[in-house]
């Protein structure tokens, strides 16, 4: 019989070994590459904040921020207050962890747990009153067994449970409410309170609490059954609720049997003595223990205390991140620094490019003249300044000068203009995306404005303002001596058409490959791009975003 482990059935088994091996790859590496991802952006998010929680507490002491990450962290490192906050919050944990372990001794747990429920059984069977009036069965058993649980914890059947219990009672309410409270005054309350329950806790009869108790959760076991077999249950859960919390009673009672009281005071004593030391300790350092306790730092105190070299740097490329300060600005703008250089290249080219158009030497000299015509009237309206109808006119010229900041050609002329000017050097993404964005839809208005022959309210803002100027002409005429040197607008009105027509004939071949090139760059800095990864995978990388004045850019 012929076999068959030839080489084709070897071949075809490395080619099912090979395919599940490219199965298993694609499953697990993507999911491996987003992990990747939101780690990188979160620790990236994370440096931001630290750095710029920084340079405002940098600013709090120098009464400036600083770009330079060295000068940073040597004052951040020198300053003793957030080292003094950080001390407060470590002792607060070391009392109150004492605190929290004196509590959960088995024993003291138990009895805590014993007396609270004992007290939720009560003010649920008080606050079912107006429920059980209706069932008098059920409400004269309730009111019985208020009296029977309330006698429980009188003081002459078992003085030392009752002092106990409301010792512990005090503990809990002092862990609650401990940052009320200085480090020292909650460190001796907590003493106190504790000393008093180490003369107590290994005299409480539980043997004969429980021989009590046992009658009364017999009765509270016929009562629930009584209470959910009623239509009660319709309208409260009290059945369920007393059921669950005689149970627990029932449960630590057991668990006190079981309990060596003995060694569970001992370990009681070996936590109070440690206390006991923790409150000499604060004695001894009033600078901080004189000081509110404190959980925890505020998450600004935190990130600014922790701040170290690394939280300078960008996960994805090593870069360092960007720390923008305008000297004119009073404020500090962290950003990161991923793709920042391919973006400043990519519209450092398409700058050059709309330097080079027509229509913008051509729209500069229009405002200019603009802005020349309105200073030229200002100066004629102070020279007359107590001629009324020419302080009129002028305002009128002023107001007519004032629209044409609205014009969609003129914003798209400042839009190119300052994408011409403002991106070489430029280190900030969202100002070079912003600049893409405005560019972007400045030359689309240029495209269309050019291309249709249609400039907006151009021109009749230009009439209505050649009109201002011929009236101030004319009350210039008026004037009985008119002083030296005043010249009216004339001249002015024939430069402003001539410069207008010069403006709307500045057509450009290049508007519309500019338009695709900054389409390109602004999908570029939205989307990012992406990196190849094990030979076949995409990563995808993106600037992470900025903070700026306390906004987060990733949270809006």
């Amino acid at each position: 019989m012929a076999k068959t482990t030839g080489s084709g059935s070897i071949i075809l088994k490395l080619v099912i070994v090979l395919l599940s091996i490219i199965l298993i790859a694609v499953i697990i590496i993507p999911g491996r590459i987003w992990d990747q991802e939101n780690q990188e952006m979160n620790v990236a998010h994370s440096n931001m904040s630290s750095i710029y929680e920084a340079e405002k507490f940098y600013k709090k002491i120098k009464g400036t921020f600083t770009t330079d990450p060295a000068e940073l962290l040597r004052v951040v490192r020198q300053d003793s207050s957030l080292q003094k906050l950080q001390d407060v919050v470590n002792n607060t944990r070391e009392l109150t962890s004492l605190l929290d372990a004196y509590s959960e001794i088995p024993f003291i747990h138990s009895l805590r747990v014993i007396n609270e429920n004992m007290d939720q059984i009560r003010e649920d069977l008080d606050n079912n009153r107006h429920n059980f009036r209706l069932y008098e069965d059920i409400k004269n058993e309730a009111e019985n067994l208020k009296v029977q649980i309330a006698a429980l914890g009188g003081i002459d059947k078992f003085p030392n449970y009752v002092k106990a219990t409301a010792l512990l009672d005090s503990l809990a309410q002092l862990r609650q409410d401990l940052s009320d409270y200085s480090l020292q005054s909650g460190a001796a309350r907590t003493k106190a309170v504790v000393d008093t329950l180490q003369k107590v806790i290994g005299n409480i009869n539980t043997n004969g609490l429980y021989v009590e108790w046992k009658p009364i959760s017999d009765r509270l076991e016929a009562f629930t059954k009584t209470v959910l077999r009623s239509s009660l249950v319709n309208v409260t859960s009290v059945g369920d609720r007393v059921r669950d919390f005689r149970k627990l009673i029932d449960e630590h009672f057991k668990k006190i049997t079981q309990i060596n009281v003995n060694q569970a005071i001992g370990k009681s004593d070996e936590i109070a003595k440690a206390l006991d030391a923790k409150y000499q300790e604060f004695l001894g350092n009033y600078l901080v223990t004189s000081q509110r306790a404190l959980y925890r730092l505020a998450d600004a105190d935190s990130m600014v205390l922790h701040l170290t070299e690394d939280n300078f740097y960008c996960p994805v490329t090593g870069d360092q991140i960007k720390i923008l300060f305008p000297e004119d600005s009073m404020h500090v703008q962290v950003e990161s620094p991923v793709l920042v250089p391919e973006l400043n290249s990519r519209l450092s080219a398409i700058s050059e490019q709309v330097k080079g158009l027509n229509a913008l030497p051509a729209f500069k000299a229009y405002l200019d003249t603009l802005q020349y015509i309105k200073a030229k009237a200002y100066a004629i309206r102070k020279r007359l300044r107590k001629n009324t109808d020419i302080f009129i006119q002028y305002k009128e010229v002023e107001e007519i000068i004032s629209k044409f900041a609205d014009i969609s050609v003129v914003n798209a002329y400042n839009d190119l203009q300052k994408l011409s000017s403002d991106v070489e050097g430029n280190e900030s993404f969202n100002s070079m995306k912003s600049l893409a964005e405005n560019g972007l839809n400045g030359i689309r208005i240029f495209k269309q404005a050019y291309s249709e022959n249609f400039f907006g309210n151009l021109d009749s803002l230009n009439n209505n303002l050649i009109g201002s100027l011929q009236q101030y002409d004319s009350l210039l005429t008026k004037v009985r001596r008119l002083p030296k040197g005043i010249i009216n607008f004339e001249e002015d009105i024939v430069t402003l058409n001539g410069m207008l027509n010069s403006l709307k004939s500045a057509k450009d071949d290049a508007y519309g490959d500019i338009e695709k090139a900054l389409g390109d760059v602004y999908l570029f800095a939205s989307e990012g791009t992406t990196q190849r990864v094990y030979g076949v995978f995409n990563k995808k990388i993106v600037n992470f975003g900025y903070i700026y004045k306390d906004s987060k850019s990733w949270e809006e």
